[in-house]
């Protein structure tokens, strides 16, 4: 039995608290604040995030994060990653406020207003529980759909990806209403991990190491470039203001890949026996040259994009065109050769992080399979 071990999206985010966040990265928080009893606007209100919701657990922040209103009683706060938070609303004279459990999504705006009861004597702050988003985004121009990776987890068994796009109905193997392997675009924090050679996604994160999974079918705008069918955006996880470590074991039962060449299914999809051309394909470039006793015709043709090329090619340069070609085929195939021999299949996920300092955060995750 052969064992892989994926350690390729092992992350490890020093997050300091000063350093500016990309777009299509972060949210944003904003909203109105006023007097309760007359609705007028209030100016120089202290809005400030004090809290971070981890599993269901408020965590106080360090630091500090916030905005103050504005002439007409308005605020933003920019550059918030995605997560759920408190926000604390002070001014003189008034009583403070706190709005707890504020969900903030990745390249969204949340509104949060404030109505502030005047007082003339030092009283306790009033802690707001019951805030609800608003059902429909006004800002909203695309068909998106925002995925809480804490929250599916919880309750479906996802375990990677695919199980995530999935969950989208107009979504199949990566085919995003219909269209083609590689008319997709992939982003981790703003990053492609495309195939250079197919644009196809180049491997699948782990998704303990995901905080939001942010899919688009269509209408995305123009920052996500080389995308025809679909955007998938995913957001890294940050340390948190208290160290959490994560185990998460799985296995599954042996099914068709565990079948032997003996079996009336027809052997094992990765067994060479099971594929004619494999061995000949792997090893002899000739081959790609020859004639397919199936089709009539060679296995390898010259693209007609190259035809029309200036200078005419010559053998080597065939050649070369036909090994770019074997290698997109090994990458499709690279499976093959793998011995189950009726074994369970299993699945490890380890992720741990916290604060290292003042302003600085760890987050490592890693996978075994």
């Amino acid at each position: 039995m052969r064992k892989t071990f994926h350690f390729a999206f092992i992350l490890i985010l020093m997050l300091i608290s000063n350093i500016p966040v990309f777009a299509g990265e972060t949210g944003k928080i904003s909203g109105h604040v006023s007097d309760k009893k007359n609705k007028e606007s209030l100016m120089g209100v202290n809005i400030t995030i004090v809290a971070r919701w981890e599993s269901g657990v408020e965590r106080k922040i360090t630091g500090s994060r916030g905005a103050a209103t504005d002439k007409e009683g308005d605020y933003y706060i920019l550059n918030v990653p995605p997560g759920v938070y408190s926000v604390r609303a002070s001014y003189i004279g008034y009583k403070s406020e706190i709005i707890t459990q504020i969900r903030v999504d990745v390249d969204k705006s949340t509104n949060v207003d404030f109505l502030l009861e005047s007082t003339s004597f030092e009283s306790k702050e009033v802690v707001v529980t019951a805030y609800s988003s608003k059902k429909v985004e006004q800002d909203l121009t695309a068909t998106k759909q925002v995925y809480n990776i804490e929250d599916i987890t919880a309750s479906s068994s996802v375990s990677s990806l695919t199980d995530i796009l999935e969950l989208q109905a107009d979504v199949v193997d990566d085919h995003f209403r219909g269209g083609r392997v590689g008319q997709s675009s992939f982003l981790v924090n703003g990053a492609t991990i495309s195939n250079p050679l197919t644009n196809s996604r180049a491997f699948s994160p782990i998704t303990t190491a995901l905080s939001q999974v942010e899919v688009y079918t269509s209408g995305f705008s123009a920052e996500y470039g080389n995308a025809q069918s679909g955007v998938v955006n995913m957001i890294e996880k940050e340390g948190g203001e208290t160290w959490e470590t994560r185990f998460e074991p799985s296995t599954s039962l042996p099914y068709y890949k565990t079948f032997t060449d003996n079996t009336k299914s027809g052997g094992s999809v990765y067994s060479p026996n099971s594929l004619h051309f494999y061995n000949v394909l792997k090893n002899d470039m000739q081959a790609w040259l020859a004639i397919d006793p199936t089709q009539g015709k060679q296995l390898f043709a010259i693209p007609s994009s190259f035809t029309s090329s200036y200078k005419p090619l010559n053998y080597r340069d065939t050649l070369a065109l036909a090994r770019l070609t074997q290698i997109m085929w090994l990458s499709s195939i690279r499976k093959v050769g793998l011995e189950y021999n009726n074994r369970f299949d299993s699945r490890f996920d380890f992720s741990t992080g916290g604060p290292l300092a003042e302003g600085l955060k760890l987050f490592i995750a890693a996978r075994q399979e």
